[in-house]
């Protein structure tokens, strides 16, 4: 009796190794311009010190080598080295390759819009203030290669179709509290560039970071930040790496000593043997001595992770089945011009034709043409017609879709 007694006493007395965060997730759909939120509750194993999803390495990317060794570490402080331009050609390095600029389109402008980090195949880690500035950007771009101003392959440009934050951005409250947000984008650009994880470090941050070499890409701020006479092209690609003493401010990460600062929405990532390359924060705020990361609490790590497992970044049936994706044009809203992504998995006889909302054929951009496997970028003409809603409707072997296209003149 008195062991059935002690072993009771153990089982209630043993401490759970689960804990559950709860909190609400601020989701956009920059498609139907619609913004909503989701309470989300999530369990996590307190046990592990860290969290991470997975990262992923393209075969024909290699890897460069960033452990780089520094002969000197300022104390009880986090060093970083001046950052460095990274060379042409360099950029096809895995992760340099996970690096994304962001791009805001409104009409036929398009403007430059902080730095981010392919995280999956399809999404790509940033700070909550690229996407809102008094009000939702409707049309933000990501592009992985851009490089010197130079768009060399549009098919490399995606737009981000939804938004995810765990802030409410209409509500006051200070990006501060967690100037962090994921991206989930309409193509899949992260299958041949590659992606970092994501990581939640369920220790001391202090204590983990402490000489650990950690790492930072992005394309650097248009103007030095302690000197203004150095400008830079703001398209180059810059790397930092440096080891850590003290760094946790609340829910920032602070590095001190810096060179050229990077852009917001660059991230801070580690590499370790256990968990590979993954982010452990997002670039928030540059001041003259310092740059601040804003880190992963448990929820929002839990919640993005939650996002990237339910998005479909896995081989579904109507993946399968479907030879011919359509993909948005691109601006949208446009005048007078604009460009129809398709993506084409077997050879066949395509069409791509524009129609009224009438359903009156307009324009035939492609006309039952053969077409190998691969992507394809169509441009479209829009001069002669009026402001309205259109419909661009691509046409396959046994496959129909459709997407609608405004022209505001």
């Amino acid at each position: 009796m008195s062991v059935l007694l002690v072993l009771l006493g153990l089982t209630f007395f043993q401490h759970s190794i689960d804990s559950t965060v709860s909190d609400t997730l601020y989701i956009f759909d920059a498609i139907d311009s619609t913004y909503s939120k989701e309470f989300v509750e999530v369990t996590f194993d307190n046990s592990q010190s860290i969290l991470t999803t997975d990262y992923s390495l393209p075969p024909d990317l290699f890897i460069k080598n960033l452990d780089i060794s520094l002969d000197s570490v300022a104390a009880d402080s986090l060093y970083f080295s001046n950052f460095e331009i990274i060379p042409d050609g360099d950029q096809e390095y895995y992760p340099l390759s996970t690096t994304v600029k962001l791009f805001i389109a409104n009409n036929d402008t398009v403007s430059s819009q902080c730095s981010g980090m392919m995280v999956s195949k399809k999404h790509v880690l940033t700070a909550a203030h690229c996407i809102f500035n008094r009000e939702l950007y409707p049309q933000i771009y990501a592009y992985a290669g851009y490089h010197k101003n130079n768009l060399n392959n549009l098919l490399q440009l995606t737009q981000a179709v939804k938004y995810y934050t765990t802030v409410n951005i209409y509500s006051g409250e200070t990006f501060f509290e967690n100037d962090i947000a994921l991206l989930e984008l309409e193509k899949e650009i992260g299958d041949g560039k590659g992606w970092i994880g994501m990581g939640f470090i369920n220790s001391n941050e202090k204590e983990y970071l402490k000489d650990q070499l950690i790492h930072s890409l992005s394309y650097p701020a248009a103007r030095h930040i302690l000197d203004s006479t150095i400008v830079y092209d703001g398209e180059e690609l810059v790397i930092g790496y440096g080891f850590s003493r003290a760094t946790a401010r609340d829910n920032l990460i602070e590095i001190k000593s810096v060179g050229t600062p990077g852009q917001s929405g660059s991230s801070l990532f580690v590499k370790d043997s256990s968990h590979g390359y993954f982010s452990v924060g997002s670039l928030s705020l540059t001041s003259v001595k310092s740059m601040y990361y804003q880190a992963f609490d448990a929820f929002t790590f839990l919640a993005f992770k939650q996002v990237m497992d339910k998005s479909g970044t896995t081989i579904g049936e109507e993946d399968v089945i479907a030879s011919v994706k359509l993909y948005q044009n691109f601006p949208n809203p446009f005048n007078p011009t604009t460009h129809i992504p398709f993506e084409v998995t077997k050879t066949q006889k395509v069409s791509l034709n524009i129609f009224d909302i009438t359903g009156r054929k307009i324009s035939s951009l492609i006309s039952n043409e053969r077409k190998s496997p691969g992507n394809y970028l169509i441009r479209f003409d829009a001069e002669d017609l009026s402001s309205g809603v259109y419909l661009y409707v691509i046409q396959g072997e046994s496959f129909r879709e459709s997407k609608k296209l405004l022209l505001i003149k």
